[in-house]
């Protein structure tokens, strides 16, 4: 780094040549300096000593564990599109990323404009995230408050020059949400919308967490695990079986690899050719077996199909565990080919569902294994150890099955790309109705996440577009991404297993007098009013009055 000094003023020694005489450049006022250090008040350093200046250390970049290292020294990695990280790592690697970059712009003054994540209108992971624990909460109350202007205002201010501007937001939802500590996305806002249903806070000791409901996942796989043993013996031998699995696990670790875990979606490219080479290679240990993978080749070829199709979507499309040609979908449903599976299709499901109990109990358990239907067992299973509380999942808003319109456990909102300007007015307003509504929580699937929806906001530009956005997560569980409704379009447009998701509390009985979800909306008219929360939350005395018709008969 270069350094601009001002003009020197005194040369020499003052006893020697020149002393006493003052320099061309020399400051009025200005004196020798008896010691020969040049001339006092100068900006002339110290003349320099025997030992070498030290120089200044530089700052270096926060301290990132290993793997996260390794990510990031891969110069294709992009954190924004890293659904795997913690709200703990997203918050690590955003100083790190921050750090860096005030390094590599080290002398510049120019501001740079900050880049938004892909499909994000307003991005607040800026904002300061709110204590997770009660010994966070007793250390730091300060952090408890949330900034609701910033959080809920385009750019933390009622935009200008509109006539109207609406924002809807959900308390319960807002307290209710819990840190993702691992990959596991489908627990973390299965807990947040569980605890928001039952109006409790994160911090309370008897809220869910993630480690709840990965528990509970762990036996809905091990339940799966059972149950396709017990079809397969039907007509393979139970050694041939466990032979079969045991040298599968050992091949893998003999490359080095965890037993039944793939990463980077090499899954599809890996597992079927290994299952063949191990099965060809056993010979008569694994004749029956052999048998069974020989006479589905014989049906494949017969159709034309020369090829073995690994049946599994890109397996690490996270939360999907849909397999094609006839396992549980992802609405929680038998497929319709599922009756007429061979044994070999249930050999591959066996090992794609020990594959997900692998993820599932991993040191940093991941849920990648799990779809919508894993959302909607998780919940029976948090219901049946709360006897009194009936709260179920269903798909609310996506893109319809190609297996007919009036296919069983269809959306009830149908998304499709020929809709009309009309038709997408409507969806907006069956989502805002719905999230308005004091006894469901809608949860989001899209893409390689789930995350609750936190707040709805709309307004009109002065140049006539409509703005509808919803406020969600695009990488943990904080209420970080303001998405445009048409990126949500798009995003469930992309597959029939993204979903809105609607999480109900039914059985009116047990909370009337605790109740307290209710969304709250603001409407201003003109740029001086700003949101606030409420003072209290509405209690709700009669059930019949509130109810909507539709649901009465159900409950």
């Amino acid at each position: 780094m270069s350094v601009s000094l001002p003009p020197l003023t005194v040369h020499g020694n003052p006893g020697g040549k020149g002393a006493g005489r003052r320099h061309p450049g020399a400051k009025h006022g200005t004196r020798p300096d008896p010691a020969g250090r040049g001339a006092v008040g100068s900006a002339l350093p110290p003349k320099a000593s025997g030992k070498p200046a030290q120089k200044e250390k530089k700052k270096g970049l926060p301290k990132l564990p290993p793997h996260l290292a390794a990510k990031v020294k891969n110069p294709n990695y992009d954190m924004d599109q890293d659904t795997s990280l913690t709200d703990e790592e997203i918050a690590l690697l955003e100083k790190w990323k921050a750090a860096k970059s005030a390094s590599n712009s080290a002398g510049k003054n120019r501001k740079r404009k900050k880049k938004l994540p892909p499909g994000v209108a307003e991005d607040l992971s800026d904002l300061a995230a709110p204590p997770m624990t009660q010994e966070e909460l007793d250390a730091h109350p300060d952090r408890a408050e949330i900034d609701m202007r910033r959080l809920l205002l385009p750019a933390g201010k009622v935009p200008t020059g509109v006539q109207n501007f609406c924002v809807f937001y959900c308390p319960a939802v807002l307290d209710g949400w819990v840190q993702q500590s691992s990959p596991a996305c489908a627990a973390a806002s299965t807990a947040g919308a569980w605890n928001a249903l039952l109006a409790r806070t994160r911090y309370e000791p008897s809220a869910a967490t993630q480690d709840v409901v990965v528990g509970h996942m762990e036996k809905i796989v091990e339940d799966r695990i059972a149950a396709k043993r017990a079809i397969l013996m039907r007509t393979i031998p139970q050694s041939e079986l466990d032979y079969l699995l045991d040298k599968f696990s050992s091949s893998m670790l003999e490359d080095g690899r965890t037993p039944y875990m793939w990463e980077n979606g090499d899954q599809s490219k890996d597992m079927i050719p290994r299952l063949r080479r191990i099965i060809m290679d056993a010979g008569l240990h694994l004749k029956q077996i052999s048998n069974t993978m020989a006479l589905e080749d014989a049906i494949r070829k017969r159709k034309g199909q020369f090829t073995v199709k690994n049946p599994s979507r890109e397996a690490e499309d996270d939360a999907n565990a849909a397999v094609e040609d006839g396992v549980i979908d992802d609405d929680g449903e038998e497929s319709e080919s599922g009756s007429s599976q061979t044994p070999w299709h249930h050999l591959i499901q066996l090992i794609l569902t020990l594959s997900g109990h692998a993820k599932i109990t991993a040191e940093r358990p991941s849920t990648s294994f799990f779809g919508n239907d894993g959302i909607y067992q998780a919940l029976k299973m948090l219901q049946n150890s709360n006897p009194d509380v009936a709260i179920h999942g269903e798909p609310f808003m996506g893109k319809p099955k190609e297996r007919g319109a009036n296919a069983k456990g269809d959306v009830e909102i149908r998304v499709q790309k020929r809709d009309s300007k009309r038709a997408i007015a409507e969806q907006w307003a069956a989502l805002r109705e719905e999230f308005m509504r004091f006894n469901s929580v809608l949860l989001f699937h899209q893409t390689n996440h789930y995350s609750l929806i936190f707040a709805l906001r709309e307004w009109m530009d002065p140049w006539g577009n409509r703005k509808r956005q919803v406020l969600t997560a695009k990488r943990g569980q904080r209420p970080t991404a303001w998405i445009d409704f048409t990126e949500v379009r798009k995003i469930l447009l992309s597959w029939t297993g993204y979903k809105i998701i609607r999480i109900v509390r039914a059985k009116p009985a047990s909370f009337v007098n605790d109740w307290k979800v209710g969304a709250v909306v603001d409407v201003h008219k003109g740029p001086d009013r700003i949101p606030t929360p409420p003072d209290a939350h509405i209690k709700w005395d009669r059930w019949d009055h509130f109810i909507p018709g539709k649901y009465k008969e159900q409950l």
